[in-house]
Parts: structure tokens; sequence; C-alpha cells
């Protein structure tokens, strides 16, 4: 090889490798610097009577820390079941446990992922399968939506008698 090809061939490489970062920044979310500019950060109300097959009551709190987030969650069942936790998350798609009220670390992991200022991804993983949760964010910033998917094998109480999966959609009001 002639030394004017090896300098072509490592300028096209200089070139591709620049390429490929600017084409892999540009694929993340670009998330406001200021978490209370954030259309994420809050706390977020269950409006029960446009969701379809959703809790009695539910909150959400969304807060930044640094690069990470928290999300509080503070759910009332019909069968007076309520489940508190929270996970600290940098919203990348990193596997996190929730941690109960009372201290004690949940079995199940969960993955978020950020997939627009307004989007994110929650999945939950258990030995029995588990769900997607996309959550979005109207434009206003003042309803949160969040549909859930099942995974295979999981959950045993979404599905009905008719093995067909129950379509979730709950409606979260910002509260002010």
């Amino acid at each position: 090889m002639t030394r004017q090809t090896m300098k072509f061939v490592l300028f096209s490489l200089g070139i591709m490798s620049a390429a490929l970062v600017t084409a892999a920044r540009a694929r993340q979310p670009q998330v406001s610097a200021s978490p209370a500019l954030d259309p994420l950060v809050g706390k977020w109300k269950l409006n029960a009577d446009k969701s379809k097959n959703a809790p009695a009551s539910e909150f959400i709190t969304i807060t930044s820390q640094g690069s990470e987030f928290i999300l509080d969650f503070d759910q009332k069942n019909d069968n007076d079941y309520n489940p508190k936790y929270s996970i600290t998350t940098d919203m990348k798609g990193t596997t996190v446990k929730p941690i109960y009220a009372d201290g004690s670390k949940a079995s199940e992991q969960w993955r978020v992922t950020r997939r627009s200022p307004k989007k994110f991804d929650m999945e939950l993983f258990t030995q029995f399968g588990g769900w997607q949760d996309q959550y979005e964010v109207s434009n206003d910033g003042t309803v949160m939506t969040m549909h859930r998917h099942q995974t295979p094998g999981g959950p045993i109480v979404a599905i009905p008698r008719a093995g067909r999966s129950i379509e979730q959609i709950f409606v979260f009001e910002k509260v002010r």
C-alpha cells in the first residue's frame, strides 16, 4: 500500500467514525437540562374515569436528581392492596429493582428507557413473565397516558378466562 493510499484509508475511517458518533448522539432523546422544564417531572394523579382497567387510584411522582430520575408509585387497588415503591433510574435501559416504602427490595426487575423528551417505557421482569408500560406526556404537558402491553407468560392477573389480554390504559393528570 502506498503512503497516499494509507492516508486516504485513515482519513476515510476518521470520517466514518465521526459520522457514527454523530448518528448515535442524534438518536438519544434531547432532555432539558432544567428539571423544571422536563415534561415528565412532577406529580401525576390517575383519572380512573378516563382510564381502562386501571386500579382504584394511583399517584406517580417523578423527580430528577442529577442524571437520574426517581419514580415514586403509590397505588391502591380495589382489594385494598396498596403497593408503594420507588425506582431510581438513569432512563437509559439499565435494569433496576424497586424499593418498597418499608425499605425492602422487590424481587422483580424494571428497565426504564427514555424514548423522547415526552415518552418513556418501563418493562417489568418477573419469574412469571412481565409487561411493558409505554408512557407519553401530552403536548400541553397536563396529561400522561400509559399503555400496558403483556409479555409472554405474565401477568396472570391481567388475563381473562378466555385467554386474551385485557387492554389497560391509564390516564394521569398533572397535579398543579
